[in-house]
């Protein structure tokens, strides 16, 4: 785990852009993200990994006054309850998210092109995956 901890920590901030588009409506929108994890740790007692997160954007150009820290806190992430992880590239993560959420006409792209370590969970919860970037 400690192997785990050291490369999680030592990535550096994320910046990036997502653009959709509604196939239904045509909408298309934009925002740019900065996503950042810090201060990862594994407590073996408890068996889970714990990171700080923090992100800001801003949709469809804002102007700096607009950005600001969307969330920020703590993630865990309970090691026991995985049981899959992939590797999946950003905008099909995103637009999978949008699907699971009523959007399933829309589609993502990110750029510049990313990919998340997506681990699935167990379903002792509402939320059946929680997600951290590579």
């Amino acid at each position: 785990m400690k192997f785990i901890e050291d490369k999680l920590n030592e990535q550096d901030a994320l910046h990036f852009a997502v653009y959709t588009h509604d196939n239904g409506s045509g909408q298309d929108s934009a925002a740019e993200w900065c996503f950042d994890l810090t201060n990862f740790r594994f407590d073996s007692a408890k068996c889970i990994l714990v990171g700080h997160f923090k992100s800001t954007f801003s949709a469809d150009g804002g102007t700096a006054k607009q950005r600001g820290a969307n969330s920020e806190g703590d993630s865990v992430h309970a090691v026991q309850a995985i049981k899959k992880v992939l590797v999946v590239p950003a905008g099909d993560w995103w637009a999978q998210e949008l699907a699971n959420q009523g959007h399933p006409m829309t589609t993502a792209h990110i750029e510049p092109q990313l990919f998340v370590l997506s681990m699935g969970r167990y379903r002792h919860s509402p939320e059946d995956r929680c997600t951290s970037r590579l």
